[in-house]
């Protein structure tokens, strides 16, 4: 079967949408089916303006993705694209696409799941969210990363619960679980390219206090790091997970690390934490979200903010009998999140669609 994968794009390439698109499609071949990508990018000029726009009117960095500039041409892509494909995969339902080709939608997010953890009115978020329900009102099936996404599907849009699939995620990098790894001394370790919401610098601050009561506590930093200089912390900077080296460098990070954190002020789903978990190391991970499922019983949550929270959980996991117990549990729970699993369970929904594609199959467009 081909499968068009429909995402908005920023030319990151395999790490587009967090990996997310890369990772599907190697399910895909794995199990014989042909991946077709449709990224649907805008230039960098009008990316600043719509950044610059949503800027000026929500007070909000980061949503130029949902700006009225953004959407329309990434509708326009859509439809001006020519890809044979028996079947599409529409990942984020934030702009509009040809309904000539039977779908799913795949999201780890809602618009109003969005909106209440960013704290937007509803007459800002009202059009995203009607673009939203259109997609999924049209899609054979809902696909979700977890049943944090699946239960906002049926509140929020009423959606019939016979119409959701709950497929998970997959890890995009996995690392042979290290079976002389020494968990005498804590090791944490932060991956984020977002630096302020997926919660470095409250990282730091807990970090230092658990280092006053443990001297021998390090913590290592990887992705877009400011300038720090704390005993005890080694910053690695961005990692580029399109190279060798880049993704070398993280599995080696995995294999030193005793616990890994990640305290967000949200996450819908988090990958890392699958990749800890794949590791063999638990996780501390935020309750705003969804990544408690795939943390499972190899880790714990804390409220983003809670710096008292944030500490006792470091420290708890400082303990080397805790952290080595729970990354124990932390592997098999993690082995759950592989994009062939994720494949399948999607496959499974497109098997269900009426009727069969014409000898030369749909077009996007």
């Amino acid at each position: 079967m081909r499968i068009a994968l429909v995402y908005p794009s920023v030319g990151r390439g395999t790490v587009d949408w967090s990996g997310i698109p890369a990772g599907l499609a190697r399910g895909l071949e794995a199990l014989g089916h042909e991946p077709r990508h449709v990224p649907l990018g805008i230039p960098l000029v009008l990316r600043r303006a719509a950044d610059a726009l949503a800027l000026a009117r929500y007070r909000r960095r980061g949503l130029g993705a949902m700006t009225t500039l953004a959407v329309r041409r990434r509708t326009h892509v859509a439809h001006r694209r020519r890809v044979p494909a028996d079947a599409l995969v529409l990942m984020g339902t934030t702009f509009e696409i040809p309904r000539t080709i039977p779908y799913v939608t795949y999201d780890d997010m809602t618009v109003p799941q969005f909106a209440r953890l960013q704290r937007l009115p509803d007459a800002v978020t009202r059009p995203w969210r009607a673009r939203q329900a259109r997609a999924l009102e049209d899609a054979v099936a809902c696909c979700v990363t977890g049943t944090w996404v699946a239960d906002s599907l049926v509140a929020d849009y009423g959606i019939d619960p016979a119409r959701i699939a709950t497929v998970g995620i997959g890890a995009n990098t996995v690392s042979a679980p290290v079976d002389d790894r020494d968990w005498s001394t804590p090791r944490f370790l932060f991956v984020g390219v977002d630096w302020e919401r997926k919660g470095g610098g409250r990282v730091v601050d807990a970090f230092r206090d658990v280092r006053r009561a443990i001297p021998t506590a390090t913590l290592e930093l990887i992705g877009r790091v400011p300038q720090i200089t704390e005993p005890g912390v080694t910053v690695h900077g961005w990692l580029d997970m399109r190279t060798t080296t880049g993704r070398d460098a993280l599995l080696a990070a995995y294999r030193r690390a005793t616990c890994f954190v990640m305290p967000s002020r949200f996450e819908p789903f988090a990958i890392v934490h699958a990749e800890a978990g794949m590791a063999g190391i638990p996780s501390i991970g935020t309750t705003e979200g969804g990544v408690a499922e795939v943390i499972g019983p190899g880790g714990t949550t804390v409220e983003p903010g809670d710096h008292e929270a944030l500490v006792r959980a470091m420290t708890t996991l400082a303990d080397p009998d805790t952290a080595r117990r729970l990354g124990e549990l932390a592997r098999p729970h993690a082995e759950r999140f592989t994009w062939e699993g994720v494949a399948l369970r999607i496959l499974h929904q497109l098997d269900v669609l009426p009727g069969s594609a014409p000898p030369d199959g749909h077009r996007l467009a």
